[in-house]
């Protein structure tokens, strides 16, 4: 009876073990994960201030972002959400049009409560709003799309200005 009782002790402990290891192997794949997701922001914020280059971000580059703003939506990482975010308004500056025909493969619940609503809320009040407004009007794609992000732009433009 003792012996049965180790025994199962042993498979608990085993049990328990190899739990531990499962929630840090998912743990390092999240934290992996983040740290791609960080490294491509890195990567298109380095295009567009150091090496000035913007021509080098692809529409994949930008399909690829999109995609990640989209996932990364409701996160709770401040760091993320900010550099996202600025990330956002250099590529709707520099790469308008790629950025709406991005847009326009998004579902449209996410691209309402994601996209939009960053472009409603700009994390820095020196992003050229005006600029990327004329630019997205000028911009040849999807008029839906072209709406609402021109609505949601015209949101940060206080009356005097327009």
């Amino acid at each position: 009876m003792k012996r049965f009782r180790y025994i199962i002790l042993f498979c608990l402990l085993a049990h328990v073990c190899l739990a531990q290891d499962s929630l840090k192997s998912k743990q390092e794949a999240e934290d992996k994960e983040w740290n791609s997701d960080f490294s491509f922001l890195d990567t298109i914020t380095k295009a567009i201030y150091e090496t000035k280059k913007v021509d080098i971000i692809t529409q994949s580059d930008v399909d690829y972002f999109v995609h990640l703003l989209i996932k990364r939506c409701n996160t709770n990482n401040a760091e993320w959400g900010e550099w996202s975010n600025h990330v956002l308004f250099d590529l709707l500056e520099y790469k308008t049009k790629e950025m709406l025909h991005s847009f326009v493969k998004v579902d449209s619940i996410k691209f309402n409560s994601c996209i939009i609503g960053e472009i409603s809320a700009p994390i820095d009040d020196l992003i050229p709003i005006k600029k990327i407004l004329d630019e997205v009007k000028h911009a040849d794609c999807n008029q839906n799309i072209k709406n609402k992000v021109i609505n949601a732009l015209n949101i940060n433009i206080l009356p005097n200005e327009k």
